[in-house]
């Protein structure tokens, strides 16, 4: 979780994306076989540093389903995802 759970519309917790990278390095280091995953506060505004940190899944709730476009919104997510 990259928020505290139990409600939407929260901002991503700075200090996530540093256990992302750390995660992405034990991955790495030991070949192991996990999905890096960041539920919760993720927008087109972090979502590349959330990727770029080794998010490899996000959910993006209120990000998509908060928007005018919804479908908008998913596609611009997926174009700042990419790396």
């Amino acid at each position: 979780m990259s928020v505290e759970p139990g409600f939407g519309g929260q901002k991503l917790m700075p200090q996530t994306l540093e256990k992302v990278r750390e995660l992405k390095l034990v991955k790495e280091r030991t070949n192991a076989k996990f999905i890096i995953e960041l539920d919760g506060g993720v927008s087109e505004d972090n979502i590349n540093e959330c990727v770029t940190a080794g998010a490899e899944l996000v959910v993006a709730g209120n990000a998509v389903f908060g928007a005018k476009d919804p479908a908008r919104a998913v596609k611009n997510l997926l174009i700042k995802g990419v790396k």
